[in-house]
């Protein structure tokens, strides 16, 4: 992956906080009813912010990993006894996807399956040595990340506001899941 220069990022910035002026200015003559382009604007700069932060958290993992791979073993390490059709229904993936990446974890032997006397039906997933390593050097990040996060959002917000926050993001979920099916 290429890495941008910091000159780059504060155009970009920049460019955002020109966007920001003419929309307050547009806002002032709109009487809020134009908030939608201020608040995709925030949305940009939000996923913009978000892509740097997952690729410096990146950073001093295994390489032949990536985070579909750790959120599978996350996943995986974080449950008593897990099959593929409960893994992908709690990551919500595709069976057919889960079982990619399965399939590549079992390869490279971060994880193995095995199957319960009694009942050939289901196989199950465990972490192997090799997954448990690579589950407590992500599991770390991920816990100090949450809790910081969890931290940071009973700061700043009430509880009346998480929880539109949480019906805003479940609608725009929906409303981006349906664009791409119809794609």
């Amino acid at each position: 992956m290429k890495k941008i220069s910091n000159k780059v990022i504060k155009k970009f910035f920049n460019l955002i906080e020109d966007s920001k002026e003419f929309y307050k200015d547009f806002l002032k003559s709109d009487r809020g009813e134009g908030y939608i382009p201020e608040i995709y604007l925030e949305m940009q700069e939000f996923v913009y912010a978000n892509d740097k932060y997952m690729s410096s958290l990146k950073e001093g993992l295994n390489g032949e990993l990536n985070f579909a791979d750790y959120n599978h073993i996350y996943c995986i390490g974080s449950s008593e006894k897990i099959n593929i059709t409960q893994l992908s229904k709690k990551i919500k993936n595709s069976k057919g996807y889960t079982s990619k990446v399965i399939k590549k974890l079992l390869m490279l032997r971060y994880i193995r399956t095995y199957q319960e006397e009694g009942n050939k039906k289901d196989v199950y997933i465990e972490l192997t040595k090799n997954g448990r390593i690579a589950y407590e050097e992500i599991c770390d990040k991920i816990e100090n990340i949450e809790k910081d996060f969890y931290q940071f959002l009973w700061e700043n917000f009430s509880e009346e506001e998480l929880k539109f926050l949480y019906s805003f993001f479940i609608k725009i979920n929906k409303f981006q899941n349906e664009q791409i099916t119809k794609l």
